[in-house]
């Protein structure tokens, strides 16, 4: 997919020295997780970016060139998390929220932006899994493409109580089970 990069962040990107990094937002059941890959706090977007250093961690983005659609996700972790806040960073987690990463590069004098960040995931939250080390634990959260949802079946029935969880009020299928047996003779009783 061909993405429109902002000249700024071009010319950074073939610039001699590089100080690339990735700003992560992740929503849960108390709102989003927003952290970058460096120390201290970023604004991007009106919104504050906690840095996790080496902490955090992203999988890598991948995309398909030309026609074939395919559904990639990335994997976000957190490395340290203290054993007692485990409970409560998965009760926060849940399936199907917002996940978005972008990658930018940073003014290695001032640490503004070189250009505009680029979007380059975005998808849904998908079901955590948690690497216990004894004394830190690794939370790493998967998030699917939306078009993974391409790839689920759609079951419908032809029944009355399916047709009225998609339509409300239809009542075209509450017929249909008494076609079954029914006898029609045509043309009797024509003069």
């Amino acid at each position: 997919m061909a993405r429109d990069m902002s000249s700024g962040l071009v010319a950074a990107c073939d610039a001699p020295t590089l100080a690339p990094i990735y700003l992560a937002e992740v929503w849960t059941a108390g709102g989003a997780v927003r952290m970058w890959t460096g120390i201290g706090t970023l604004i991007f977007g009106g919104n504050e970016y906690l840095g996790g250093g080496n902490l955090v961690g992203v999988s890598a983005v991948e995309e398909r060139a030309g026609d074939e659609l395919s559904a990639t996700g990335i994997t976000y972790s957190l490395k340290g998390v203290d054993p007692d806040m485990l409970a409560v960073a998965l009760g926060e987690i849940r399936q199907g929220l917002s996940a978005k990463l972008w990658f930018a590069v940073l003014n290695q004098d001032d640490g503004t932006f070189e250009g505009e960040p680029l979007l380059v995931f975005s998808g849904l939250t998908d079901i955590p899994t948690i690497d216990d080390g004894g004394d830190t634990i690794t939370i790493s959260l998967s998030a699917e493409n939306k078009l993974i949802d391409l790839e689920r079946p759609r079951v419908r029935r032809f029944t009355p109580a399916d047709q009225k969880s998609a339509h409300p009020g239809d009542k075209g299928f509450d017929f249909v089970a008494g076609l079954q047996d029914l006898e029609i003779t045509w043309g009797s009783g024509l003069p």
